[in-house]
């Protein structure tokens, strides 16, 4: 690394936990890096899995003085801004951040503070003044944002996760019956209920499918709800567990649609919804957060009533393998459309926060 310039210090959560949140900050990390002007300060999950929000905070404050220190006021900080205590943890750093940095970049993944405006991160944006950069992942994201906390324009940089996913050009057949999947954090806010509901009604009807559900899970109700679930058609239903890079793959090519059926008040821009439209899988989301500016609008289904309208779209690509597969490219043509923006937005970042490009 050359000692000219300003550094950018990186203090941020990366993989463990594993979620699309740390995946795409590990990712800025890997670009960032590539200029050789990046000092990464690695907050990890690690052997502090039982106290992980006291750990996750400790680290935070130990490498922000740390960074500071190192800065002295010439170099640019990146950080993740949190929610709940996360907010307080920045209310409490602000001046220390202020006083140890020329720039901070926050890169929102959050969009309950930015809909609704928070005291905490105003306070903290008011006292970091012009000092403060933003990064944030969608138009929609960067409307509220200025418009919550009076950002001017020129201070946010709007950058996609699109670009942080390889291309795939997978194109599997169509399944009979047809194969519905789930993936993530296995959580009810997450949606797990309502796509066993979704199946259920479906089997109810006489248009039974296959389901595939992969990702975690801790609550050991769920647990017991999921392998129930299973039981009742060992044949057409799965419980995957985690699953890793060659897993994944796998498991889009085992489905014909993504069911993505989120009530998470915090819900941001899912890197999940990506991965299946690069697969030229179509995907049924709730409007939640920035999905509306991922998929198709005719594929954005209301929170309340999501499972009824779920089950009945799917039955017109069981009925329409036509219609199944105009849904599959045009799948293709918004992951395409996506990954082009977001990797020119992913240069743009770079060249103003570095100075280099990929």
């Amino acid at each position: 690394m050359s000692d000219r310039g300003p550094l950018l210090h990186m203090v941020a959560v990366l993989p463990p936990p594993v979620t699309g949140q740390t995946l795409v900050t590990a990712r800025m990390a890997t670009a960032f890096g590539a200029t050789g002007r990046l000092r990464v300060y690695r907050v990890r999950k690690g052997l502090f899995r039982k106290a992980w929000s006291v750990s996750k905070h400790g680290q935070l404050a130990l490498f922000w003085i740390v960074a500071a220190l190192r800065s002295l006021g010439r170099d640019r900080l990146y950080l993740v801004p949190d929610r709940g205590s996360g907010l307080w943890m920045l209310v409490v750093a602000a001046p220390l951040l202020r006083a140890g940095f020329h720039q901070v970049v926050l890169h929102h993944h959050v969009w309950g503070y930015l809909r609704h405006r928070d005291r905490r991160l105003a306070f903290v944006l008011w006292l970091l003044g012009a000092r403060a950069r933003h990064i944030v992942l969608s138009e929609g994201m960067a409307g509220s944002l200025a418009a919550a906390y009076r950002v001017p324009p020129a201070r946010i940089m709007t950058l996609g996760n699109a670009a942080h996913l390889n291309p795939v050009s997978a194109d599997p057949p169509p399944s009979r019956p047809l194969s519905l999947g789930f993936l993530g954090n296995i959580t009810a806010d997450k949606g797990i209920m309502v796509f066993m509901t979704v199946v259920r009604i479906l089997a109810q009807r006489g248009h039974p499918v296959a389901a595939h559900v992969a990702g975690p899970v801790d609550d050991p109700g769920l647990t017991c709800a999921l392998r129930a679930f299973v039981a009742e058609d060992p044949e057409r239903r799965h419980l995957l567990g985690s699953v890793d890079a060659t897993e994944k793959k796998a498991f889009f090519n085992q489905i014909d649609t993504l069911l993505f059926p989120s009530s998470y008040a915090h819900e941001a821009l899912p890197l999940t919804i990506y991965e299946a439209l690069a697969a030229n899988c179509p995907v049924l989301a709730t409007p939640m957060g920035a999905i509306p500016e991922q998929i198709d609008p005719a594929w954005l289904l209301p929170v309340d009533g999501f499972d009824v309208a779920a089950a009945d779209q799917i039955t017109v690509w069981q009925d329409d393998p036509a219609a199944l597969h105009d849904a599959r490219t045009r799948a293709q043509r918004l992951w395409h459309a996506a990954y082009l923006r977001d990797c020119a937005a992913l240069d743009a970042v770079l060249q103003q926060l570095a100075g280099a490009t990929r």
